[in-house]
């Protein structure tokens, strides 16, 4: 038994001694799409979570604070449209989108600098409202 338990221990360490992708491709791809002045839009998501009538939405964005005392990076804030019209503005990364009336809304957030200039970060979904 003891034999089994080794040999099955031994397998596991086997299995998991490959070897590890070049980490230094992607790091030059990032420097590279950041030296033609692209923005990563890959790294801004949003959870939300629809509950009653109620949006539930976090957002998670690069190098961007919402805290209006940080000097550390750059300030944000979201801007929400529903079905294409303004909502509102949101200098939190959790808000909640209260009261939407039944039905299906595309909502749009993107994330804008104090001076309202928009700084790349852009999500488009659908929900649902019962």
């Amino acid at each position: 038994m003891k034999k089994i338990v080794f040999i099955i221990f031994f397998v596991f360490i086997l299995a998991s001694c490959q070897q590890n992708p070049d980490v230094s491709k992607t790091h030059s791809l990032e420097q590279s799409a950041k030296a033609a002045g692209q923005k990563n839009t890959s790294l801004f998501v949003v959870r939300h979570v629809v509950r009653s009538n109620d949006l539930y939405v976090e957002c998670f964005a690069p190098d961007i604070t919402f805290m209006t005392k940080s000097n550390q990076k750059k300030r944000g804030k979201a801007v929400v449209s529903i079905d294409g019209v303004r909502y509102g503005e949101y200098r939190t990364a959790a808000f909640i989108i209260e009261s939407l009336p039944s039905g299906t809304h595309l909502i749009n957030i993107e994330i804008k600098d104090t001076n309202n200039h928009p700084l790349g970060l852009r999500k488009q979904f659908y929900v649902t409202v019962p």
